[in-house]
């Protein structure tokens, strides 16, 4: 900015300046000004520059035109961090972990109960009133086996759930054919949707049946499930009672 042009602005604001419009004695020298300029809204005025100053700018000037193009870069490097989209999140699989108790009742009939893993719950007893109900005289239960998985902590397809489910009707398969069952009990979603070789919800598929490998699986609530909540015993009976021989 030229003097006229920063005496202008500040005549604007209400800013007074002095300007000596005379040489003053011991003052470096200077280039007297107009008093009509003052009031030209164009006017420009060159003013003499000390030797001092004329080479700080030239070396300023320098400076900045050195520096520009790495600065512009620079900025330009931010910019383009800042705008770029974040990667897609990929979904992690769901965990799949599950027990089953199993028992072979009778030649007839093969249990497969969804395993609640820390309840402590008389589920033993309750399979064997069911049993029982539908004539099945026992003094208790035969022995159960416990089917898990995955069946390694480090198994590497231990969420695919294919591999679960060709575990689970491996199982069976081995079951019948040493001796051929009639039915299975499939209690629980863990035990229905490792075992049906079509699932799509447990609401879907609980108190139907379903005719696979030439035995009549039956879907009913899971133990744990039937004492937590006593109502859904009705469904249970009201499945087995034609399908076991019962009135």
């Amino acid at each position: 900015m030229n003097g006229a042009q920063r005496l202008t602005y500040l005549a604007h604001m209400g800013i007074n300046s002095y300007v000596s419009r005379k040489q003053l004695k011991g003052a470096a020298p200077s280039v007297s000004l107009d008093p009509l300029l003052l009031h030209h809204p164009h006017a420009v005025v060159e003013l003499a520059l000390p030797a001092t100053l004329k080479e700080q700018r030239v070396s300023l000037l320098q400076t900045l035109s050195t520096h520009t193009a790495p600065t512009e870069v620079a900025i330009e490097k931010i910019a383009t961090a800042v705008v770029e989209p974040d990667p897609p999140v990929t979904p992690k699989a769901e965990s799949i972990r599950f027990a089953l108790n199993c028992w072979r009742i009778n030649d007839d009939l093969l249990v497969l109960d969804t395993h609640e893993f820390g309840a402590a719950l008389p589920t033993d007893m309750l399979l064997l009133n069911i049993m029982r109900s539908i004539g099945y005289p026992l003094a208790q239960l035969p022995h159960s086996e416990l089917l898990r998985w995955p069946l390694f902590s480090d198994d590497r397809s231990a969420n695919d759930e294919g591999q679960a489910r060709a575990m689970v009707q491996a199982y069976i398969q081995a079951q019948v054919s040493k001796k051929p069952a009639k039915h299975v009990l499939l209690m629980g979603s863990a035990a229905t949707k490792f075992t049906l070789d079509e699932y799509n919800h447990w609401h879907l598929v609980e108190g139907k049946t379903f005719q696979q490998w030439q035995m009549i699986l039956v879907i009913i609530p899971s133990l744990a499930s039937m004492l937590r909540e006593p109502s859904l015993k009705r469904i249970t009976w009201q499945v087995i009672k034609s399908l076991l021989g019962t009135d």
